[in-house]
């Protein structure tokens, strides 16, 4: 008898997880962007070409200055300026309208990534991603991707770039203007990251009450009459108005955390520009306490002080951006996992054509994000024969399950598939298939389910497969969620599509714990003939199942 307890992650564990899922969420986004690489570069030049157009504007505003000063014409200079400020404008202009569609074409890859990952991971994400959490991954959390692209991807290379190009102006102007410059810089990305880290988090946390507030309300829409009829009407509002209030306090963490950012910069920008203001001014008085090996004219201080600002707007335009950035880390911490698992099980699944012989060896099996861990478990699935998992609900059936299909991540010990080991995110076979206690069905034909699990196949080929599984008509007309089939035919028609899939490893887990006594009866005598020459793992507490069972594992679990 294999015993098995839940007990706490190890903290490394998590550490190395976190890392994990950090690195996978930034290679994400710049997946997704990198449709939009050539539009964010085009976006940040042109918001360098804006900054050095200010400092143009400034050297010619000063000359033209110095000159009335001077009773020299300064028409020329004022007509260069007025040309450089509306070059300025028009470099925005075309900056805001290049990074808008950049941010499009992000959210629209970012879309079609999450669809074409739900895709590929099929009825199974069905049980793993309420509706409400696929709605408000596609809406909301994809949505998030846009100031990624439109505004903070090519505001950091503004903010790389332009200050240094600025900075070269200043410094031929005043060494000693331009060492104050350079000397404060460095300090504002330290102190926007130190808050940036606190935004990330919080926008994490709004993030999941945004899709849990989605959740109940598609749950309590569906069971609208229920609630009517129940006289719990005003009871469900109020829970639905009390997550929406959760969902407000969240998002307002985010924005206080946000503006802590920006008054951090706008502070430690403010006072580097005062040095410098203090420093022109001292030196145009010749007041200055030191010498400093320069002397610092009328004209070489209106080009310092303007540029002063301009200097770190870049920077401190990051702050104001940075909640942008963290919107976009929390959603891709989402996406990531969800919609690239089947790609890396596509891409490592082992090309086993027989049916598979697996063995648990110690395996410790992490579930979710709860922090505990299942198992250990140990047990053999000979090839071939049908091995039937028993034991009470959390000893790790379904864990073990999932385990195969690559969706959740071992913590220790290792599963060997016909002599060798499944590796991370890897599927067990080359053809696998997965029936679940409620199989899902769209409002589509029989036909039309069935052959789901295999677009290409012929209708002879669909036509076998439901004989052999004993499923309704092809012709018969389902509803919203499959309605218009009984529970027995529901698993039946699940069953056609692993037939038609011909798949030699079958995963079932619980498929008869909504069937009657006749429907089980049914259903397990045809699933019987059914597994002739695959690997079949039933994961069940029910009795009869286990007497159909070539091979029988209990597991326990101990506190």
């Amino acid at each position: 008898m294999q015993s098995s307890k839940s007990t706490p992650a190890p903290a490394a564990l998590k550490t190395a997880a976190s890392k994990a899922e950090k690195s996978r969420a930034s290679a994400w986004l710049k997946r997704v962007s990198a449709p939009a690489r050539r539009q964010v570069a085009l976006a940040a030049f042109l918001q360098v070409g804006g900054h050095l157009t200010y400092g143009g504007f400034a050297v010619a505003f000063a000359f033209a200055v110095a000159a009335m000063l001077d009773g020299a014409p300064a028409l020329p200079y004022l007509g260069a300026a007025a040309l450089s400020g509306l070059v300025r404008a028009a470099f925005a202009a075309l900056a805001e309208r290049v990074g808008t569609k950049a941010g499009a074409i992000a959210v629209q890859e970012a879309r079609k990534n999450a669809l074409e990952g739900y895709a590929d991971l099929g009825a199974l994400a069905r049980g793993a991603h309420g509706p409400g959490d696929v709605v408000s991954t596609l809406v909301d959390r994809c949505q998030n991707v846009y100031g990624y692209a439109a505004r903070w991807s090519p505001g950091v290379v503004a903010a790389l770039i332009a200050p240094l190009l600025l900075l070269v102006i200043v410094f031929t102007q005043s060494i000693a203007g331009g060492l104050l410059l350079a000397v404060g810089a460095p300090l504002l990305p330290v102190f926007l990251w130190l808050t940036g880290t606190e935004t990330a988090a919080r926008a994490r946390a709004q993030q999941d009450s945004l899709t849990l507030l989605s959740d109940i309300f598609n749950d309590r829409l569906k069971a609208v009459g229920a609630i009517k009829v129940h006289n719990a009407i005003d009871r469900e509002a109020a829970h639905i108005s009390e997550s929406a209030d959760m969902l407000r306090r969240k998002t307002m963490t985010v924005l206080r955390a946000a503006f802590l950012s920006t008054s951090v910069l706008e502070f430690f920008s403010t006072v580097s520009i005062a040095l410098v203001a203090v420093y022109v001014g001292f030196q145009l008085l010749g007041e200055f306490p030191f010498p400093t090996g320069e002397f610092v004219t009328l004209r070489e201080g209106l080009i310092i002080l303007m540029i002063a600002p301009e200097f770190y707007a870049p920077i401190r335009r990051l702050g104001a951006l940075h909640h942008d950035r963290s919107n976009a880390m929390a959603a891709a911490l989402a996406l990531a996992g969800e919609t690239t698992a089947a790609a890396a099980q596509e891409a490592t699944s082992p090309q086993r054509q027989n049916a598979p012989a697996i063995a648990f060896h110690n395996v410790l099996i992490t579930r979710g994000d709860d922090g505990v861990t299942v198992g250990p478990l140990s047990f053999e699935a000979p090839a071939g024969e049908i091995t039937v998992i028993a034991g009470p609900s959390g000893c790790g059936k379904t864990s073990a399950l999932l385990s195969l299909l690559g969706l959740v991540d071992l913590a220790d010990g290792e599963i060997i598939i016909d002599g060798e080991a499944l590796q991370c995110g890897e599927r067990a076979a080359a053809r696998i298939s997965y029936i679940g206690q409620t199989s899902w069905l769209a409002a589509a034909s029989i036909a039309e389910n069935i052959v789901l699990a295999a677009p290409g196949a012929s209708d002879a080929e669909i036509a076998a497969a439901e004989k052999s599984a004993g499923a309704p008509p092809l012709q018969r007309m389902l509803g919203r969620g499959g309605s218009g089939v009984s529970g027995g035919e529901r698993q039946r028609i699940a069953l056609a599509r692993a037939l038609l899939l011909d798949a030699n490893l079958m995963l079932l887990d619980e498929p008869t714990a909504h069937l009657d006594a006749a429907s089980e009866a049914e259903f397990l005598a045809t699933l019987r003939r059914a597994a002739e020459g695959r690997t079949v793992i039933i994961a069940t507490h029910h009795e009869s199942v286990r007497a159909i069972a070539d091979h029988l594992v209990m597991l326990r679990q101990e506190v």
